[in-house]
């Protein structure tokens, strides 16, 4: 039996005013998320590449299989997307150039955008750090100061070591912080020197790890000779 012309109606109408909405919802997204500029590359720069995936192992096959100097980064689709956001994080390939034009006018359009380069098995790789702890429960930490002291510790060590010279000009420094965290990633720009690998870079950490613990507990112990009523664990 045929439904009532009026039925139809009602039906198409419905179709319509939810077509409409995400028609909107898409309008409201572009009107706070810019289009970035086709990257235009001069002669001697990398040729325009951008694809993107859902599963890191993907991006980091096309990287390296590619002809292209081109390299794996990672995004949260709520903070930068060419789409509405659909939850789940992306992995680009691209190259250096090319990302850098596109933070460049995100940044400019007040839409910054924090990518994360990810680095594959076995590559060489600079020595990096992230230092982060919770506002709420560390009232009186002065994260920029104990960064600076941190950054001081590391090169110490490295001279030590490595016989690697090293100061704070040498660092990238990415503050990430919000209201509630302290967030600092730290890059060392060592002259003329880069690890062999994470497994090398999961090395050192772990020695200054022992050493900054040894460090900690040595003043403890000195507070307790000048103070008799504390105990050092």
């Amino acid at each position: 039996m045929e439904r009532p012309q009026k039925g139809k109606a009602l039906d198409k109408e419905q179709k319509w005013l939810k077509k409409l909405e995400m028609l909107e919802e898409t309008a409201k997204f572009y009107s706070r998320h810019k289009l970035v500029p086709e990257y235009k590359p001069r002669l001697t720069e990398p040729m325009p590449y951008w694809k993107e995936f859902y599963r890191q192992r993907q991006a980091l096959d096309t990287a390296t299989l590619d002809k292209e100097d081109v390299h794996v980064f990672a995004y949260e689709p709520d903070e930068y997307s060419s789409t509405p956001n659909t939850g789940k994080r992306r992995y680009v390939v691209t190259s250096y150039a090319q990302l850098w034009h596109n933070i460049q006018y995100l940044y400019k359009h007040n839409q910054p955008a924090t990518f994360y380069e990810i680095i594959p098995e076995g590559a060489a790789c600079k020595l990096y750090f992230d230092l982060e702890f919770q506002k709420e429960f560390n009232p009186e930490l002065d994260g920029v100061a104990m960064v600076t002291d941190f950054v001081k510790l590391v090169c110490s060590k490295l001279d030590q070591v490595y016989n690697i010279s090293c100061t704070q000009k040498n660092v990238i420094i990415l503050d990430a912080s919000t209201d509630k965290k302290f967030s600092n990633h730290l890059i060392f720009n060592l002259p003329g020197a880069v690890f062999k690998d994470n497994i090398h870079v999961g090395e050192y950490i772990t020695y200054l790890a022992v050493k900054l613990s040894l460090k900690i507990h040595l003043k403890l112990i000195h507070n307790c000779i000048l103070e008799p009523k504390c105990t050092a664990r």
